[in-house]
């Protein structure tokens, strides 16, 4: 049976015979949507292969551990950041990345040398909820402009196995962590190839070497160059946390977030106190060769628990507390 030439694309022909039948039109189409498949597949592997090219960078060039300190945006001002940075000879700074919001940040660490480490996280996207497509376009967005483009290290969330930080895509399941961290890696590479990327630290819970495990058996390995992790316990502990977190993920860690606070003085925590857990953190952590981050660099006013007003080096007004020597004499010995 013949087909009426409109119902077929609207071709019209005159001669006999050239009229197609209904199977060699279905054969015709299948054979294109093959050759899209085929096209769109290769696409894929260049990709995937061109991801591979890039290097791991170094765990640090310097050959020698490097300290640097946690700092939220609304605490900075350029000279008096700067003063306290340079007071504790650091040499890095870890901060949330705010959209157009960076610029003078960038460029007083830039200008003073101070190396950034910037999470993408629940305050980068403005703690509203949020698709993958979405995140995808707030990175592009991002990366194309000059700040970020001088950013040294991006870490991909923070602590997503705790629900806090739970938000829209990032569900808190591994799978949909690694989907953000694939996006971010492939994204950064393509406009900063030499920029490190750094896997979320976790939070020291109950279940985080579950949480990790199943993010390890992903296999998303390749889209990180390091393992972040956060250790808020005594050396020995941490120590442990540390050959965990190694044996699991397969790949050097770099420490984002260490610290203890100094109070408040009604539930046990001292200046002191603090400055000792320090030292004896420094000390453990000192044949590691890798960049390691105190949380934080001042003190806060009225955050909830209590005692997240106290982890700084210097309390709210600068002063410096014990804690800030302790810190000194491991970048100044």
């Amino acid at each position: 049976m013949r087909v009426h030439p409109r119902a077929c694309g609207g071709e019209q022909s005159n001669k006999s015979g050239l009229n197609k039948t209904i199977t060699e039109r279905i054969l015709e189409k299948k054979n294109k949507q093959l050759i899209i498949f085929s096209a769109i597949t290769v696409l894929i592997l260049i990709i995937s292969l061109h991801v591979g090219t890039f290097e791991t960078p170094d765990i640090n060039p310097s050959g020698r551990s490097e300290y640097g300190v946690c700092l939220h945006l609304h605490q900075f001002n350029a000279s008096t950041t700067m003063q306290l940075i340079k007071q504790l000879n650091a040499t890095w700074i870890r901060i949330d990345w705010i959209p157009n919001q960076m610029d003078e940040f960038v460029e007083t660490m830039k200008d003073n040398n101070v190396s950034i480490l910037a999470i993408l996280d629940h305050n980068t996207m403005n703690q509203s909820e949020f698709t993958r497509i979405q995140w995808q376009t707030m990175l592009q967005d991002i990366m194309s402009t000059e700040a970020a483009k001088k950013v040294d290290a991006w870490e991909i969330w923070n602590e997503p196995n705790v629900e806090k930080f739970y938000l829209g895509y990032m569900n808190g399941a591994p799978q949909n962590y690694s989907d953000l961290l694939k996006d971010a890696y492939q994204i950064i590479k393509a406009t900063s190839p030499n920029a490190t990327i750094i896997a979320a630290g976790l939070s020291p819970t109950d279940t985080w070497m579950n949480w990790l495990t199943d993010f390890a058996n992903l296999s998303q390995q390749r889209y990180f160059d390091f393992q972040g992790v956060h250790l808020y316990d005594e050396a020995e502990t941490n120590l442990r946390i540390l050959s965990e977190t190694k044996k699991i993920i397969g790949k050097d860690l770099w420490i984002t977030e260490i610290g203890d606070p100094s109070g408040p003085s009604n539930e046990s925590f001292t200046p002191q106190d603090q400055a000792h857990f320090l030292e004896s953190n420094f000390q453990m952590l000192s044949d590691m060769k890798t960049p390691i981050f105190w949380y934080q660099l001042n003190d806060e006013i009225n955050a909830e628990p209590p005692k997240e007003n106290h982890f700084g080096l210097f309390d709210a007004q600068n002063n410096p507390k014990p804690a800030a020597q302790a810190f000194i004499n491991f970048t100044n010995p």
